[in-house]
């Protein structure tokens, strides 16, 4: 039952971004002649005692849709008595291929949950990249089902963890995101509220002649629907004779809340963008970012990497699978690879 109701869960997620985000396709689809058993008993003799067998890995997990990967998982703890989760926490001793095969592992939820946790570890600290990274992309019912998750998980409340390790405007932004109260769906586009909140915009930022009034960004960007957000910034550039919205959050807000303001106006004014430019940022210059790399690719795997991919080598000239294979090594690039395709 546990599995089914899992299962369930994955597919209204996936279901909610579909409807948000029409036409993207994943890279990781569900297997026709799926067999979780066989499955599973080839992932137990893969991570074994000795050597992992990265062929029999990257051969199963990428080409499963996470419903079945929740399946093998099941599967495997009633033959082996042992979680499959665990079994490669225990015996996969390289970090970022074992990172990754877990991320496979988990829900949406369960690895955004993991991803803000790992973000806030001690008080009063944070990786507030992160936070605004996952938390400015993700629709009202998933942030509604992320937070139980996240609770259920970690003992804490999501926006008690925000309150303790985030600062000032950024945490009110983005407990303001978590309260779910953004307007969806066509009714909510409207272009007369699109122009009286432009005026109020440009008001509280450009023209005001000390200190922006950051509530009203925080209140619009928190509340609008994406849809809206991306009428609002054309009614802005009506009004501005220099920006548009993200030129005016650029010049007129500061640090981690701008960085806040300007990912969910990305996101509202293309979304395949907003993801391909997460996996851009954590490829160039020296040093791969790791862990914003998975994360770019391992949310978006099962319903949009195929479409992100796309807009990756459009928008950079080069495709993600070369920068991936030019700056990454040995299994691990492997197994990113096989989640690319």
């Amino acid at each position: 039952m546990g599995a089914i109701l899992g299962i369930l869960l994955i597919e209204h997620v996936i279901d909610v971004i579909q409807e948000l985000l029409p036409g993207f396709e994943g890279t990781c689809t569900e297997a026709e002649d799926f067999d979780a058993e066989a499955d599973a008993v080839a992932l137990e003799d893969a991570i074994g005692r000795g050597r992992i067998d990265d062929d029999v890995v990257n051969d199963i997990l990428p080409n499963r849709s996470n419903a079945q990967r929740q399946e093998i998982q099941e599967q495997f703890m009633s033959l082996f008595g042992e979680s499959l989760y665990d079994r490669v926490d225990s015996r996969v001793r390289r970090d970022r291929l074992r990172h990754v095969i877990k991320g496979m592992l988990l829900t949406p939820k369960q690895y955004d949950a993991r991803c803000l946790n790992q973000a806030m570890k001690g008080i009063g600290s944070s990786d507030d990249d992160v936070i605004c990274e996952i938390l400015c992309a993700r629709p009202n019912g998933y942030l509604e089902e992320l937070k139980e998750v996240y609770e259920e998980r970690y003992g804490n409340a999501l926006m008690d963890d925000i309150q303790d390790n985030c600062r000032r405007e950024f945490e009110r932004f983005m407990i303001a995101i978590l309260c779910c109260a953004r307007e969806e769906g066509l009714d909510a586009i409207d272009e007369d509220q699109a122009a009286e909140d432009a005026q109020e915009l440009f008001d509280a930022g450009e023209d005001r002649w000390f200190f922006t009034d950051e509530s009203v960004f925080t209140r619009i960007c928190a509340r609008r629907s994406w849809m809206q957000i991306r009428l609002i910034n054309a009614k802005y550039q009506e009004i501005s004779e220099d920006y548009d919205l993200l030129g005016a959050i650029e010049n007129e807000v500061n640090g981690d809340l701008k960085r806040a303001y300007k990912s969910i106006v990305r996101m509202a004014l293309d979304p395949a963008y907003y993801f391909a430019r997460n996996a851009h940022k954590a490829l160039k210059g020296l040093g791969t970012d790791d862990d914003a790399l998975q994360r770019a690719i391992i949310f978006t795997s099962e319903w949009g990497l195929q479409t992100i991919k796309e807009k990756y080598e459009e928008s950079f000239g080069s495709s993600l699978a070369d920068d991936i294979d030019g700056d990454c090594c040995g299994d691990y690039k492997d197994m990113l690879l096989a989640i690319v395709k």
